[in-house]
């Protein structure tokens, strides 16, 4: 069984309290359900520099390294990817992904020779299929959502469809996180231990500041209720969350959604308290 670090690289800005990435921990999911040995490393909460984060990936000896970042930790992610490519003698698979690399796979590529492949956008497809092209020695160009080198060259393949059904997904690999060492309380309120989920992926407006337009490309999908609320009981019965952080860029865009959710944690008697955002033109004022 080929063994994929997933990593979070150090962050030295971080004026919120810190979560569980949910990106990662689909990513985890989904390469476990696909029968690969997975292990989430995070630098930040286990208080790792560059060096430590290096050392600590390279003692689980992978195979493949993937790792994320945000623009404000870039560099810290790109030093790691240096000292994974320059310790193992170049014997490990280092792709990157998330928001910063995604837009500007090309020239990531282009400047930082130890970073191998850039998965592009939504990666649980993407990535599997990139490692399993891979190990199983077939061309990466027939990899849709990845841009990477051949012969020298960088190459980007045409981007992959998003996700059309977000119900297919597993659920986060909560199970890989150290969610002990996470204790953020819910923004807003500032006092009930809280976890970050989401219902939906994307939005349909185009905010000039906002990251994520451009990263869902105005893409949005939702889970059904069920399902997400189900992800809500089990963090709530088997880890003890009562604050949960709803991750979705907006979560009012539709409001039969919201309303769904908000029936299916009171059907259940969960007592949760709950935070979220929302666009001020999605809003209405209800008594």
């Amino acid at each position: 069984m080929k063994k994929v670090i997933l990593v979070i690289p150090p962050q030295e800005k971080f004026t919120k309290d810190y979560l569980p990435s949910i990106g990662i921990g689909y990513l985890a999911s989904s390469l476990e359900k696909a029968g690969y040995e997975v292990k989430i490393i995070d630098s930040h909460i286990e208080g790792f520099n560059e060096e430590e984060t290096v050392a600590t990936v390279l003692e689980e000896d992978p195979d493949a390294v993937g790792m994320t970042c945000n623009s404000h930790n870039r560099f810290h992610a790109i030093s790691v990817c240096r000292g994974i490519k320059e310790k193992s003698d170049n014997s490990v698979l280092v792709c990157v992904g998330g928001c910063h690399f995604s837009p500007i796979a090309e020239q990531t590529l282009k400047d930082v020779p130890e970073i191998d492949v850039v998965v592009r956008q939504e990666g649980e497809e993407t990535f599997i299929e990139l490692l399993n092209h891979y190990f199983q020695k077939k061309p990466l160009e027939e990899v849709l959502g990845i841009t990477f080198r051949k012969d020298g060259k960088v190459i980007s393949n045409p981007s992959r469809s998003f996700i059309s059904n977000l119900d297919d997904l597993p659920s986060p690999a909560w199970h890989l996180f150290k969610l002990e060492k996470y204790n953020a309380r819910l923004e807003g309120e500032d006092r009930t231990r809280s976890i970050g989920v989401m219902s939906s992926r994307g939005c349909p407006n185009a905010c000039s500041f906002c990251v994520n337009s451009a990263f869902w490309q105005r893409m949005f999908r939702k889970r059904s209720p069920k399902k997400f609320v189900d992800e809500v009981e089990f963090l709530y019965r088997n880890y003890g969350y009562r604050g949960f952080d709803f991750w979705d860029d907006t979560i009012t865009i539709d409001k039969n959604h919201i309303n769904e959710i908000c029936k299916e944690i009171i059907r259940r008697k969960l007592n949760t308290i709950w935070y979220a955002r929302a666009r001020v033109n999605t809003v209405d004022q209800r008594y």
